[in-house]
């Protein structure tokens, strides 16, 4: 079961700009796709990880 309808996605998807996106996007990689911070999650408690 998707979070939002496709509708609802597609719609909020042609309100933002493409290079707003990209950026967002990027910045999501950097982030959850470092070994260590997803080590990190794995190991930590979700109180702890929302404290960082």
């Amino acid at each position: 079961m998707a979070l939002f309808q496709t509708s609802v996605l597609k719609a909020y998807l042609a309100q933002q700009g493409n290079l707003v996106l990209e950026r967002a996007y990027k910045k999501y990689i950097k982030y959850f796709h470092n070994p260590e911070i997803q080590e990190n999650i794995k190991n930590s408690k979700e109180e702890q990880y929302q404290m960082i």
